[in-house]
């Protein structure tokens, strides 16, 4: 039930690491840096250039009972203009991190993080999907 819910399994540059890496803490520390550069490209997306990656889905509005907050949760109370700059600078930090991979290696990814490529052919990885593997390795390595 863990592995089946696993935020990793949601898209295929997640379930080809699955089929590719053989220790689950690899694929936690390969899904962490891919999906930290996905953060941080959404971010960046949407606070410097004002546009959404992911279209906006219908809303349902239901009565609102009770809204409460307690002292553990993490509430963000920067300015709009603090968001903004705090994405820019994610975003560079990113872009120096994949500027320490081969132009090929950075392509997969992309590839990856675009949904471009085939990572996964009938329940097995595809080269696209080693190369994409290989190129996430090195990518956590300097990320690490």
């Amino acid at each position: 039930m863990a592995k089946a819910r696993a935020q990793s399994l949601e898209c295929d540059a997640g379930r080809v690491l699955h089929l590719l890496c053989d220790r689950p803490d690899e694929v936690a520390r390969l899904w962490s840096a891919f999906a930290g550069l996905c953060g941080a490209h959404a971010a960046y997306a949407k606070r410097y250039l004002g546009v959404r990656l992911h279209p906006k889905t219908a809303k349902i509005e239901m009565l609102i009972e009770r809204f409460e907050i307690s002292g553990d949760d993490d509430l963000d109370l920067r300015s709009e203009e603090e968001k903004a700059r705090a994405a820019v600078t994610n975003w560079m930090r990113w872009q120096g991190d994949l500027g320490h991979l081969d132009r090929w290696q950075q392509a997969a990814i992309w590839g990856a993080l675009w949904g471009q490529t085939v990572l996964t052919r009938d329940g097995a990885g595809t080269d696209e999907g080693r190369v994409y593997v290989a190129a996430l390795r090195k990518l956590a390595d300097v990320v690490d």
